[in-house]
């Protein structure tokens, strides 16, 4: 992972204990970030597998953890997106196999540790104001960002 901060222009490999639990190495997965913590989701494996993972990455501690949620999860995606939005996460779209794309919108709880399937049809579910709220991200009660940015100048990318 490398940490890419703004003012500076400089971009610096973020050291992990490469003893500890980490995230396989993917392409296609989705990045969200609540305060300091960075979140992905799912993604395409080197051999092509597609993952339903989620991993969170705390900036202050620099460890990965892997959150296990034990209800029904969205199936294993690419190339989709994910946004914080109120201190939850919300997983839109992407592939769940080579021809089969979704338009399902999944939202995780993390008080209730669990995904919900809002529904499999974005416009049925939330009026047009909802859904550009959602993505432009106003009034978050967590500050949260549409981008993998935290509350400093630095991005972050894995």
């Amino acid at each position: 992972m490398v940490e890419y901060n703004i003012e500076s222009g400089s971009i610096n490999k973020v050291e992990i204990d490469s003893e500890a639990p980490c995230p396989m190495g993917r392409i296609g997965h989705s990045m969200a970030i609540i305060k300091d913590n960075i979140y992905i989701h799912g993604g395409e494996s080197g051999d092509g597998q597609y993952l339903s993972d989620l991993w969170v990455y705390s900036i202050t501690n620099k460890t990965w953890t892997e959150i296990i949620v034990e209800t029904e999860i969205p199936k294993a995606r690419s190339g989709h997106t994910m946004l914080a939005y109120n201190g939850n996460l919300f997983l839109f779209g992407g592939k769940t196999g080579n021809i089969h794309e979704t338009n399902e919108l999944w939202k995780f709880d993390f008080e209730k540790n669990k995904y919900e399937l809002k529904h499999d049809t974005l416009l049925e579910q939330y009026t047009e104001t909802e859904i550009k709220e959602m993505m432009s991200n106003k009034n978050s009660k967590n500050n949260d960002k549409k981008s993998p940015q935290n509350n400093s100048s630095n991005y972050y990318l894995y």
